[in-house]
């Protein structure tokens, strides 16, 4: 017979409910029960457990048996701290919730665990860059480049290897390392199907003596190949099955693409792309963000466009807010949020490398959309972080040998335009089929 995980408490809630469900049920995948500390009948020590079932006290008791991991509280709140938490470190491990005491895991590491995967450093206050995004840089965990390690799933193998001190029998279901590519299309060609736009560009071109941009400008419209449109060359490059599409439809910002929902071309493109991928989702718009009747407008005439139904979201410029953006999604059925990605640098937005449930930190409660990390972006690495693409080539080879390590799922986003190999972009295109052959290696 199995051993079973038993953790003891006080006093449970479903902020500890939420913790437990992720690292047990997504991460090691093993089972486990709540044991109140009230109900449980001891006689001079004595556990009314069987002998090879493994304790977790987890109750602040310090006369029970078993590992254990002090309490601070967190997890039995409602509301939200005014003060972000001290960041430690254990060994070379950041920590969060640290405690002195007789510990065999000297921090709350289920409140930890909480903290990161709900954002919750965003609820504490809100700082926001010129798009109204959180601003990862000023809050101390991009500081301090938590970012850049899966600390939950460190937290995780953390307490997996106290599980089997304990008891060596224990085994578990090991994940496999898998990956996905994701794309943004915020305008799928840079010429091709603009109609008078083209004419006024033109004369931009003039204007501005850009002679090399006036030849792709009527090249593309006389039918040569657009330098956005390298559609054909992904479906190449990477399997139907990893591959997924995201498209931005409407405009109401000068931040938009200039290609809608009500162009004939792009909805042509939009259906080629359904057969030859593995999903596709909406894009909502720039503004849409705080807008439930925006994005289900826009997710409305996509599933229109598509005969599907659209389960799959992520918002452009990454522009999103815990408790209204989600809940909207919610409500509109979406079911797979693709937003936690990092702006400022790569990585682990919320410690994770698998898709895991959302906590609804507003209503304190676990909810049924599935939040996918994703650990690079494009434009992250040349924009935001300036790295040539040499540069960018190891810094998503190290992040793709961290998901490795773990057996974790890597999710890079990706633009079509990025490939275009023009406006800065040049050297891009051979490196996103760089980090395709790297992964198709490392499976």
């Amino acid at each position: 017979m199995k051993p079973k995980i038993n953790i003891i408490v006080d006093q449970g809630s479903r902020r500890f409910i939420y913790a437990c469900e992720v690292i047990f049920r997504h991460i090691l995948k093993i089972p486990y029960r709540f044991v109140e500390r009230s109900k449980l009948e001891n006689d001079g020590g004595a556990k009314n457990i069987k002998d090879n079932e493994i304790l977790i006290n987890y109750s602040g008791a310090g006369d029970m048996e078993g590992i254990s991991i002090p309490h601070s509280g967190l997890l039995n709140e409602e509301n939200i701290r005014a003060d972000f938490p001290a960041i430690s470190y254990l060994d070379d491990m950041p920590v969060l919730f640290e405690q002195a005491g007789d510990y065999d895991i000297p921090f709350d590491l289920f409140a930890a665990v909480f903290y990161w995967l709900t954002e919750y450093e965003f609820y504490i206050t809100g700082r926001y860059d010129l798009h109204g995004r959180y601003d990862e840089e000023k809050y101390p965990s991009f500081k301090q480049a938590l970012h850049e390690r899966a600390l939950v799933h460190e937290y995780a193998e953390l307490l997996w290897n106290k599980l089997v001190d304990k008891n060596a029998s224990l085994s578990r279901e090991l994940s496999v390392f898998e990956w996905e590519v994701t794309f943004d299309v915020d305008h799928p060609w840079a010429f091709k199907h603009k109609g008078i736009i083209n004419v006024f560009g033109s004369l931009a071109d003039l204007f501005r003596f850009d002679l090399p941009k006036l030849k792709l400008r009527w090249k593309s419209i006389a039918g040569f190949k657009d330098p956005y449109d390298h559609f054909e060359d992904i479906f190449r490059r990477v399997p139907k099955e990893k591959l997924k599409f995201f498209f931005l439809i409407n405009r109401e910002n000068k931040l938009d693409g200039r290609y809608t929902f009500r162009n004939k071309h792009y909805q042509q493109l939009i259906r080629l792309v359904k057969e030859k991928s593995a999903e596709i989702g909406i894009h909502p718009s720039y503004t849409s963000f705080l807008s439930k009747q925006a994005i289900e407008m826009e997710k409305s005439e996509l599933e229109e466009i598509t005969g599907k139904k659209i389960y799959s979201v992520r918002q452009h410029y990454l522009r999103y807010r815990n408790d209204k953006t989600r809940t909207f999604y919610e409500q509109l059925g979406l079911t797979h949020d693709y937003n936690a990605c990092l702006i400022n640098g790569t990585g682990f937005r919320n410690g994770m490398g698998i898709p895991f449930p959302w906590f609804n930190l507003e209503k304190n409660e676990m909810t049924k959309l599935i939040i996918h990390p994703v650990m690079v972006m494009d434009v992250s690495l040349k924009d935001y972080l300036g790295l040539t693409t040499d540069a960018a080539l190891i810094k998503i080879k190290g992040i793709i040998n961290e998901c490795k390590k773990y057996n974790l799922k890597f999710v890079l986003l990706w633009h079509n335009s990025s490939l275009s190999e023009i406006e800065g972009w040049e050297g891009w295109n051979e490196l996103f089929e760089e980090t395709i052959d790297y992964l198709k290696m490392k499976e």
